[in-house]
């Protein structure tokens, strides 16, 4: 859960490297691995107490988020070492683990610090990879040769753009729109938007912040239909 601290100042968590594409979100975004890995040591730490010892919810995460955090040990060593596109596969294979954890986490109302922390972590860490394995594909694609500057490159990068937009979408409607998730997945879109209108991008720029909107709008509107859907039907 700590590997990302051993890779501070990485290429792989952070932006700003040649070539890449316009959507990669601009490099303070990427500090939102810190939180995740205080969360998830916050977490961690919790376990330690004997008043979590009795805790069913947890014992059924436990195994999905091992994946996640080995997962990402990987894809960090993926990185350094390739192939390149192995990361869009692990990245993929982390997002459907967070998935499932939610889904076990699904329908738990108690609100324990342990559940709080195990929630937020799960949030947190969804709504920016919902987000980031699509960005993660752009960026494998221009190491393959595409051309970020090139009308296919833009192509690929709105395309990737609207399939992020539909995971999270289908995220929300499914599990509810947990501030946590919804605040994660704002971060990554705030910040492609921020990233693509730095290099230019003005169709991207526009397009991220649509996207952030909608998100936004949508998370809005189920809370206000539906007071309780944040935490009733939310995994994270």
């Amino acid at each position: 859960m700590v590997s990302p601290l051993f890779f501070l100042g990485d290429d792989a968590l952070t932006s700003g490297r040649a070539g890449e594409p316009a959507l990669v979100p601009a490099g303070y975004t990427f500090a939102i691995w810190a939180v995740i890995c205080v969360l998830g040591a916050a977490w961690g730490v919790w376990q330690l107490f004997p008043s979590s010892r009795g805790d069913a919810a947890g014992r059924r995460v436990a195994w999905p988020l091992a994946g996640v955090f080995a997962g990402f040990t990987g894809w960090l060593v993926i990185t350094r070492t390739g192939p390149v596109w192995g990361t869009v596969v692990v990245f993929a294979a982390m997002l459907v683990l967070l998935l499932i954890a939610m889904r076990r986490l699904a329908g738990d109302r108690t609100s324990t610090p342990g559940k709080v922390l195990l929630r937020c972590l799960l949030g947190v860490y969804a709504g920016w990879s919902s987000v980031a394995v699509w960005v993660n594909l752009t960026t494998v694609l221009a190491d393959y040769g595409l051309v970020p500057g090139t009308r296919t490159g833009l192509v690929i990068q709105i395309a990737a753009l609207f399939a992020a937009v539909v995971t999270v979408t289908l995220v929300i409607l499914r599990r509810g729109p947990h501030p946590a998730y919804v605040g994660a997945v704002g971060w990554a879109l705030a910040g492609a938007a921020i990233g693509a209108s730095s290099k230019n991008a003005v169709i991207l720029t526009v397009l991220a912040t649509i996207a952030l909107a909608a998100v936004l709008i949508l998370a809005a509107t189920l809370i206000g239909r539906h007071p309780g859907n944040r935490n009733v039907h939310s995994g994270a």
